[in-house]
């Protein structure tokens, strides 16, 4: 067996619940701003991720937990046949243990269950990110591009023309 797809001694992973919104929210938002990032992704978006087409929260995403602790995430998600895409996030705290690694062998084994052979699968990380980054060129990801997330609040843009 691949050790990759084996949990780092003393973690644990599961599927993770409805109810764990909010922790995993608070996970990203405490890897963020670990990086001097705000914060990526709301609970509200998480919950928009998870009622996406062709989502199961029971087979396409994980949460990984140390002493009751959630300190990892991840899903992968299959837009279509041919690209799927994918999110993993580690507690500050434990990054460098091989929690990464793990929750993108996850990723890409059920990445590879839900799409064609030819299919790409695309993932994020913040550019402050240097880790995760190299995790990634290492696992054979190539960078495609950088890009601005920019929001806005409906009541502050102008009027429609």
């Amino acid at each position: 067996m691949d050790p990759s797809l084996e949990p780092p001694a003393g973690y644990r992973p599961r599927p993770p619940t409805p109810e764990e919104a909010p922790d995993i929210a608070g996970l990203v938002a405490a890897s963020d701003a670990a990086l001097g990032q705000p914060p990526s992704v709301s609970e509200d978006l998480l919950r928009g991720f998870w009622a996406r087409p062709r989502f199961a929260l029971a087979t396409d995403a994980w949460v990984v937990e140390r002493d009751g602790v959630l300190v990892g995430y991840a899903d992968v998600w299959d837009m279509d046949p041919t690209r799927a895409s994918a999110m993993a996030v580690v507690h500050p705290d434990h990054t460098g243990r091989g929690i990464g690694t793990y929750l993108a062998s996850l990723v890409e084994e059920r990445a590879v269950q839900k799409v064609s052979a030819e299919a790409s699968l695309a993932t994020a990380t913040l550019t402050q990110d240097e880790a995760a980054a190299r995790l990634l060129v290492a696992r054979g990801y190539v960078f495609a591009r950088r890009f601005w997330h920019m929001e806005g609040g409906v009541a502050t843009l102008p009027p429609a023309r």
